[in-house]
């Protein structure tokens, strides 16, 4: 073994340039010692332990009859202390019965556990984590998710998958979602994230990016479709068609000096508008969208009708931009659908009162694919877009359609699954009708699917 000066020595002049021959025959030693010592093998302390054993629970091989001697509990602790690298003390400490690792919870936590009211935020988290269907939309995004085979391991789906349905709920940016994750606790939780290992802003983009990729919006939106038939809340009898404007930046302060090519203006009345337009189609029972589709706001409404039907309709409901949809070439085979249009303002002054109220009938119904637009734009906050390019905003106008369909039925169903005013199973079942858990008699008399019904059957005597 060399002394620190020598060891010293041989550094000094292999820095110098000195070849391990050269230092060796300098200071009379082999070459092996000198070259061991300059890559640092000789400084590291020698293995006593051997080779790691491999884990082994400390209770294996213990009868579970009869009490246990000293002895046996202290070779069980041993073992437990080897196998898991910690002091004897620690493991009695953790002793109770069979040993169970847990993880301890932050002050933070704490803190957040024994608060003594639930904000608004933290209700409307729990809301949709009950109503969203996890498992089968991290099925259909777990065959595109990188496995970690490669490189750094991801996060797991199902944070990620949460992480970005919260952006999508707050309409936030990918640094201020980053924020949100590090300074609300309740964001956290819902996305089964601690404050030790967060993902920044350049995970939250590849994400969604790995979204709009593989088109996984369409997907998600079919998935939640799929849930909700199963519980019995998508009707197919009719559709209601009508279109919004999605406003875009119309300055052109910006490094190419020019707006979004894909988004274009148009007027609407004595006002101009700069986006985009989103097309849905929704059956006229519940309102809830089945069929999606994004143009430039100079596109006529009329012009994706195809892209909002399903082809089951017997009737078809739409405002007077849609006029004549009847006689396009791509609606001439649908020969048994009831077109319900509304007429135009200066048409509707010259109606006598039987074809006014008929029109004021249509326009009740016609008034259900109002209300998705309302929760998109409003309760999620996504009137104006946020990027550039159709591609991005049809991937994200999926996400927010299947929320907002999961909004509008659960006024239709119960936690359990079932509707509670849909009464076409009870009657096919002998189910008794249930409100909010309560179970009453017999059927209702009112039943807010019975009055839609009953306007719905007298629509073929209307003009």
């Amino acid at each position: 073994m060399l002394t620190k000066e020598a060891i010293m020595e041989i550094k000094i002049l292999s820095r110098q340039g000195m070849s391990i021959r050269a230092i060796s025959r300098k200071l009379g030693g082999a070459r092996n010692t000198a070259r061991k010592y300059l890559r640092g093998e000789a400084l590291k302390p020698p293995d006593r332990k051997g080779p790691e054993r491999p884990f082994k629970a400390p209770w294996r091989g213990m009868t579970s009859g009869g009490r246990k001697g000293p002895l046996e509990i202290y070779r069980c602790l041993r073992r437990l202390s080897i196998s898991l690298k910690i002091s004897d003390n620690m493991a009695i400490a953790n002793c109770r019965g069979f040993v169970a690792t847990m993880d301890q919870i932050t002050f933070s936590e704490a803190e957040y556990q024994n608060k003594k009211r639930k904000t608004r935020r933290e209700i409307f988290l729990e809301r949709m984590d009950k109503l969203i269907p996890w498992k089968q939309l991290e099925k259909k995004v777990a065959r595109y998710y990188p496995k970690g085979q490669n490189g750094r391991s991801p996060y797991p789906l199902p944070a990620m998958l949460r992480v970005h349905c919260t952006q999508l709920f707050y309409n936030l940016s990918d640094p201020a979602m980053e924020d949100a994750l590090y300074e609300i606790e309740s964001m956290r939780h819902f996305a089964g994230l601690k404050l030790d290992r967060l993902p920044d802003e350049t995970t939250i983009l590849n994400f969604r990016h790995f979204l709009e990729q593989h088109g996984l919006g369409k997907a998600l939106f079919n998935e939640v479709n799929k849930h909700l038939e199963k519980n019995g809340l998508m009707l197919r009898e009719g559709s209601i068609v009508d279109a919004t404007i999605i406003s875009a930046p119309s300055s052109t302060k910006n490094s190419t000096g020019k707006r979004d090519p894909e988004m274009h203006q148009t007027r609407k009345g004595n006002e101009w508008h700069f986006g985009m337009k989103m097309h849905i189609g929704v059956d006229d029972t519940l309102g809830l969208i089945h069929s999606i589709d994004s143009t430039a706001a100079n596109v006529h409404d009329i012009v994706p009708t195809d892209k909002l039907l399903h082809g089951e309709e017997q009737r078809v409901f739409g405002d007077a931009g849609y006029l004549g949809i009847q006689k396009g070439d791509e609606h001439k085979h649908r020969e048994n659908v009831s077109w319900f249009i509304a007429k135009r303002p200066g048409t509707r002054k010259k109606l006598d009162a039987d074809k006014l109220k008929a029109e004021k009938i249509k326009a009740s119904v016609r008034a259900k694919v109002e209300h998705p637009f309302r929760y998109i734009k409003q309760i999620f906050g996504y009137s104006k877009v946020r990027y550039r390019g159709l591609a991005k905003h049809n991937n994200r106008l999926h996400l927010l359609a299947a929320f907002s369909n999961l909004l509008i039925g659960e006024k239709y169903k119960l936690a359990e699954g079932e509707c509670t005013c849909f009464p076409s199973k009870w009657r096919e079942t002998g189910k008794k009708h249930t409100n909010n858990g309560e179970k009453t008699s017999a059927i209702p008399d009112f039943c807010c699917f019975e009055t839609t019904s009953a306007k719905i059957t007298g629509y073929s005597d209307l003009p």
